[in-house]
């Protein structure tokens, strides 16, 4: 089945000007194999939503919301093997841009979040995948932002990847592996004059979190747990100038885990904490 609906309204605000608003909404619905759903949305001044549905091997959904002052929404749902998601938002002055996985459940899948601009109120990325070798990918850029960013992924040999760069932004990223083995999660948080945060909960063995946070005149922190696991290794690293450092790093029973925190740079003020419970854990931390 493959089914595709789509509607627009355009509404006239005013007399005086070029000032239109557009309300853009599209519905795509794909069951089978190797379909292609691409959904692009763009303009000034509009509420774009995207709704794409894909069920089976092979899909692809592809989405571009594109403008300034808009409020964008995009929702994939996808079930099965070797899918591919990918979304970009991009503009400025924008209200929302919000881009949900929701969820990508089969083996080998890919979801590649893309939100970039400058001055927007909220950039909101959020993807969940169940099963092996899947990857998240999410960027967030541009100066003056708030930008939030979720992945949750499981079982085994996955990656979360999540970038958050730029100059005066509100960051916040959070990533969780779901009590699988040998994933692989980075979140990377840059620039200057932002306050950025970044939480990893691990569950599973052989798993690697690594969190860095760097620029000048920031204020980081990183939240690292360790629930329960073995054999998982933590690097976290802090670096700039004038910034206020923050780690803290939690391992909740397992054993043979280790955690590595750097904290570097001039005129900082860092804060380590670690805690550690179970058996033959290892806890290195440089502050220079």
């Amino acid at each position: 089945m493959n089914r595709l609906s789509l509607t627009a309204s355009v509404l006239v605000l005013g007399l005086a000007g070029p000032a239109l608003a557009a309300s853009n909404t599209s519905n795509v619905e794909q069951i089978g194999d190797t379909h292609t759903a691409i959904v692009s949305q763009n303009g000034t001044n509009n509420t774009n939503i995207s709704d794409i549905k894909q069920e089976g091997t092979g899909q692809k959904a592809d989405v571009e919301q594109v403008g300034n002052n808009n409020t964008n929404d995009s929702i994939i749902k996808q079930k099965g093997t070797a899918n591919i998601s990918i979304v970009r938002q991009r503009g400025d002055t924008n209200t929302l841009n919000k881009s949900v996985i929701d969820t990508q459940d089969g083996k080998a899948n890919q979801v590649y979040l893309d939100q970039y601009g400058t001055g927007n109120s909220l950039n909101d990325s959020f993807a969940k995948s169940i099963g092996d070798n899947n990857i998240i990918d999410i960027k967030q850029g541009g100066d003056g932002n708030t930008n939030k960013s979720s992945a949750d992924i499981g079982v085994n040999f996955n990656t979360i990847t999540v970038y958050q760069n730029g100059d005066g932004n509100t960051n916040t990223a959070n990533a969780k592996t779901g009590g699988g083995n040998t994933n692989h999660v980075l979140i990377d948080q840059r620039g200057s004059g932002n306050i950025s945060a970044a939480t990893t909960d691990v569950d599973g063995s052989f798993n690697v979190a690594n969190t860095y946070q760097d620029g000048i005149g920031n204020t980081n922190t990183s939240l690292i747990d360790i629930n329960g696991s073995s054999d998982n290794t933590v690097n976290v690293t802090q670096n700039g100038s004038g910034n206020t450092q923050t780690s803290e790093a939690h391992i909740n029973g397992g054993g043979s885990n280790t955690i590595t925190v750097g904290q570097s740079g001039n005129g900082n003020t860092n804060g380590s904490i670690v805690n550690t419970a179970g058996t033959g854990n290892t806890v290195t931390v440089s502050q220079f």
